[in-house]
């Protein structure tokens, strides 16, 4: 049981960091501005009888904007699926750094640095707002899911929390790092 009380009883993980050393998470080297790193080619997505997409093309370059616009049912998220791997295209491709993406799941495409967000807030309430950002800084580390879940990697537990600590504090939102994420308003969510 002694054992036990070492995962229910600790201390949370981004305090310990207070103490002294601390494990890199690993840094994405940024692509230099002009560089494509997403592209769309004749993307088009049929349901049935119905084209949501015919033939989109988009090619987005590090350093720029984009904005995709138009009125409800226009297949906007449509194509926000299809560039970021949770749906495929039925004709078209699609790729990522340089890389042909088409067939690949969305996990694929987060470890090559496509991040999306989706209309519908879906967070795990009843967990803090530092868990809900840790949670997505996962894939940084170097351990896997079975390490993190039995805690066997303190420090790294340590680091990924850090650094969602600093992704808070970056929002203005370090006061409530250990609120439930349910209990905040909506626009906090």
């Amino acid at each position: 049981a002694g054992w036990m009380r070492r995962f229910i009883k600790s201390e949370p993980a981004h305090k310990l960091m207070a103490g002294g050393g601390t494990v890199q998470l690993d840094q994405r080297q940024l692509p230099p501005a002009g560089q494509e790193i997403l592209k769309a080619d004749k993307v088009t997505k049929r349901f049935a009888g119905l084209v949501a997409n015919n033939e989109v093309d988009m090619t987005v370059k590090a350093g720029e904007i984009h904005a995709l616009i138009g009125p409800n049912g226009a297949g906007k998220s449509t194509f926000f699926n299809m560039i970021s791997g949770v749906d495929d295209p039925t004709d078209g491709s699609v790729s990522l750094m340089g890389k042909p993406m088409r067939g690949h799941p969305s996990r694929e495409f987060a470890a090559l640095g496509l991040g999306r967000t989706f209309q519908h807030v879906r967070l795990l309430g009843e967990r803090s707002v530092l868990d809900n950002v840790a949670l997505g800084a996962h894939r940084r580390g170097h351990r896997g899911w079975v390490a993190s879940m039995l805690r066997l990697d303190r420090a790294e537990e340590a680091a990924v929390l850090a650094e969602a600590m600093r992704q808070i504090e970056r929002c203005g939102l370090g006061a409530v790092a250990d609120t439930a994420a349910a209990s905040l308003p909506l626009g906090q969510q």
